[in-house]
């Protein structure tokens, strides 16, 4: 037997409405997944220090972590053939270059 759905029976159930439901859910901490090597630069200007040069040495320990590249790197998902092939182009490249820098060094 089907309930009645007539509206005078509507306002004498015991559920909550949908409003008072999330009002009272407490709301989820979010979690950030830490990497590998969390990347916390932090530099404190010694004393007598020009700000500008505080700053020059922020950015060069941000260089330092990769902060940027790793940003850059993880901006779009990477499959993990693709990376093995970049990965093998890369090597490829390096030891042609050394291989051309050794045949300098060895024609001279």
């Amino acid at each position: 037997m089907a309930y009645n759905r007539s509206p005078k029976h509507r306002g004498n159930n015991n559920y909550k409405s949908y409003e008072d439901r999330n009002r009272n859910r407490k709301v989820a901490k979010v979690h950030v997944p830490e990497g590998k090597r969390p990347s916390h630069v932090t530099v404190t200007p010694r004393p007598n220090e020009d700000p500008m040069r505080t700053i020059k040495r922020f950015l060069k320990e941000c260089k330092k972590e990769r902060v940027v590249e790793q940003a850059r790197e993880r901006q779009y998902f990477v499959k993990p053939s693709k990376k093995r092939r970049l990965k093998e182009k890369e090597r490829k490249r390096t030891i042609q270059k050394l291989q051309r820098e050794q045949e300098k060094q060895i024609g001279q």
